[in-house]
């Protein structure tokens, strides 16, 4: 919910998809935006807790910056893959590869 939520909050013009697909081996999860974007020095520390990228806190000022820090614990937590991609001005896409079969746990 979180990546459709910040899509939708980040896009005020343009498109929202959600995508969910497989390709026999992991379940593929999508959400792509032609919103604000990331911009690239902000990626590397956009999945820290409380971090928020100049451009969203001008947009949305009441954000906190947990939401996609939380995702991401979840996605790791589910061995799942982080999908993210992003150009400022143009959109980002937000999503993750979930596999079909869990490893066992060590």
């Amino acid at each position: 919910m979180n990546f459709i939520d910040n899509a939708v909050y980040y896009t005020n013009e343009g498109t929202v998809t959600v995508r969910l697909s497989h390709d026999g081996t992991d379940v593929i999860f999508e959400v792509i935006d032609s919103g604000i974007g990331v911009p690239k020095a902000a990626q590397k520390s956009l999945f820290t807790k409380f971090y928020r990228a100049d451009n969203a806190r001008h947009v949305r000022p009441d954000g906190t910056g947990l939401g996609i820090y939380l995702a991401k614990r979840v996605l790791d937590d589910h061995h799942a893959q982080l999908i993210f991609k992003s150009v400022e001005g143009k959109g980002s896409t937000f999503g993750f590869r979930f596999p079909l079969k869990i490893p066992p746990f060590h």
